[in-house]
């Protein structure tokens, strides 16, 4: 049985002039695999114990109405 590395990753993301919480997930890609955040701000989006790996990551929040954006996230 090998061993399977796991990692800690952190971002910073700008939404312009927002500063509020936000809900981030992160999914893999081909997978159901799925991390998610919640009521986190924008200077603190941290996902501890994460495998390699292709995802997607959406982060939604609200600003008078429902926002979300998606973008690819690579694990190498």
């Amino acid at each position: 049985m090998g061993y399977k590395p796991y990692y800690r990753v952190r971002t910073e993301i700008s939404l312009g002039s927002f500063s509020g919480s936000v809900s981030v997930s992160l999914k893999k890609e081909d997978s159901d695999e799925k991390y998610e955040l919640n009521n986190v701000s924008l200077d603190n989006i941290s996902f501890t114990g994460i495998p390699k790996g292709s995802y997607i990551m959406t982060i939604s929040w609200e600003d008078g109405a429902q926002n979300s954006i998606s973008l690819p996230f690579t694990i190498n």
